[in-house]
């Protein structure tokens, strides 16, 4: 496989692998965007930081100084992150059971998915859907 050289903010040159066979033929994106990818492609299923780095085909030390550089977050936060945006997403635009949005974002279930929501926004998801509810 061939290697895709990215001018990181420390102004250094690292060697990202291409990610699967069918990418050879065109530049993969840059890894903010791969990092991304790998977590909303897999956002249902259960993730941990040791999959993100597989899917992501970054080593585990790569993967956390990428998303502290490029989020500022670290990886498992990052994934609950994106996991409640997902969610949000889904609250404002859809009708759908929080327990099915709760499944949908990759949450064991709908007490985790609550718990986890408020404690990042401070709203239970019932009180910020009702405010953020698309008319």
């Amino acid at each position: 496989m061939s290697g895709l050289h990215v001018e990181t903010g420390a102004s250094r040159r690292e060697t990202i692998t291409s990610i699967g066979s069918q990418d050879r033929d065109r530049p993969p994106p840059a890894r903010a965007q791969v990092i991304e990818r790998s977590i909303e492609d897999n956002i249902s299923l259960p993730l941990t930081v040791a999959r993100v780095a597989a899917l992501s085909g970054l080593g585990l030390r790569d993967l956390g100084r990428a998303c502290r550089e490029t989020f500022g977050l670290g990886p498992r936060a990052l994934i609950v992150h994106m996991r409640l945006a997902h969610a949000k997403r889904l609250m404002a635009t859809t009708d759908d059971p929080l327990s099915q949005i709760a499944l949908a974002c990759g949450f064991a279930d709908q007490p985790h998915f609550q718990n986890r929501f408020r404690h990042v926004t401070g709203l239970t998801p019932n009180a910020w859907r009702r405010t953020h509810r698309a008319n």
